[in-house]
């Protein structure tokens, strides 16, 4: 039914090419798995604490209106 195109064939060399290809995908794929596995257990020790957004909603004023994002108004301050 489908039958008189078959693919060409690879050669041995070609087959060993792609095989060292794909060792080399796998390995620098488990390479940045542990790398940035690492790096989550070293960064957060180090670094500044993230703001914490949790409360963000409780924290409204008298009037009722919310309180613009911090970032927002970091970004504001810096541009004028």
């Amino acid at each position: 039914m489908f039958g008189g195109f078959a693919p060409p064939q690879l050669s041995a060399e070609e087959i060993r090419q792609l095989e060292d290809e794909a060792t080399w995908t796998v390995k620098q794929f488990i390479t940045t798995a542990v790398v940035l596995y690492i790096c989550t257990l070293i960064l957060p020790t180090h670094a500044a604490p993230l703001p914490s957004v949790s409360n963000y909603h409780r924290q409204l004023p008298a009037n009722g209106q919310p309180l613009p994002a911090p970032f927002v108004v970091e970004a504001v301050s810096s541009v004028f």
